[in-house]
């Protein structure tokens, strides 16, 4: 084989032989999870498939600028205890009200050989009504705070519901009405006292792993586990996401190192140089 055929192999080796630059690899997955979370049911699991995002990747040494953020959905629905307790009867008081106006009219009947007469007064009737009244109390309570947490590898994040709602109302209802006109009427009122105390709302995690995940990732199986619970209260968990970027470079395999491979290059170019050369002056010489 002659020296520059030689020579242009050796030094394309040194050229392919540099890093072979494999780009940001760029991964959003997301697990739709539609379970309720409470004391009986307080835990679930799973995990992130990786598996596209590292092929070729042996450990976290492969990952360069690392971007990892976990984004968590639930919603907290009121777990409501409502209460109604009813207190006894109360005197309220009494209304005398009247029942006929009253009316005087003239009446004649005969005296003697004539006729008088007389005036007839009729007095106004009253009746009493009698108004009585109960204590009705409402109470819709529910004073848990809930939480949702979401663990990566050994570090744990949580969030809490968003929204208090409390009011207090009053009411004066009539519940019955006994008795006639003529006779008075009996009043039954309650006193209804709605007391309200409840938290409820979304819960939202959107928080940045960059710092842990090459840690976390079972390399092994090219997964990421999570965790979710509800340590106190309950929810819905809705959705977790996993949104993940970073850099890795492969170098080409079973090429010598750049700086050898190119200096045999240059060192065989140099050779056919000198034979060329030589070749030359000898055929000069023998003219």
């Amino acid at each position: 084989m002659k020296f520059s055929k030689i020579a242009s192999i050796a030094i394309g080796l040194g050229m392919l032989s540099s890093p072979v630059l494999a780009g940001t690899i760029n991964l959003y997955q997301t697990i739709n999870l539609n379970q309720f979370l409470n004391d009986q049911n307080p835990t679930i699991s799973g995990s992130f498939d990786l598996s596209t995002a590292l092929s070729g990747i042996a450990d976290a040494s492969d990952m360069t600028n690392v971007s990892a953020r976990i984004i968590a959905y639930g919603y907290s629905t009121v777990d409501n205890i409502r209460t109604e307790t009813y207190g006894d009867y109360y005197f309220l008081g009494s209304e005398v009200r009247q029942t006929f106006p009253g009316a005087s009219y003239t009446e004649s009947y005969s005296c003697g050989f004539s006729t008088c007469y007389r005036t007839i007064i009729v007095l106004p009737r009253y009746a009493r009504d009698d108004f009585y009244a109960r204590d009705h109390d409402i109470r819709n309570i529910d004073n848990v705070i809930d939480e949702m947490m979401v663990e990566i590898g050994s570090t744990t994040y949580t969030d809490t519901v968003d929204a208090h709602r409390t009011n207090y109302r009053y009411t004066r209802l009539r519940e019955s009405v006994s008795g006639t006109n003529g006779g008075g009427y009996t009043y039954l009122y309650a006193d209804e006292r709605t007391t309200t105390d409840q938290y409820f709302g979304r819960l939202y995690l959107n928080q940045d792993i960059s710092g842990l995940i090459a840690s976390s990732i079972d390399f092994t199986q090219d997964i990421l586990n999570w965790s979710m619970s509800a340590p106190l209260g309950q929810f819905q968990a809705q959705q977790i996401n996993l949104q993940l970027s970073f850099n890795t470079a492969t170098i080409a395999a079973n090429i010598p190192e750049p700086g050898m491979a190119y200096l045999f290059g240059i060192g065989f170019a140099f050779m056919g140089w000198r034979a060329r050369k030589s070749s030359g002056t000898e055929l000069r010489g023998g003219k």
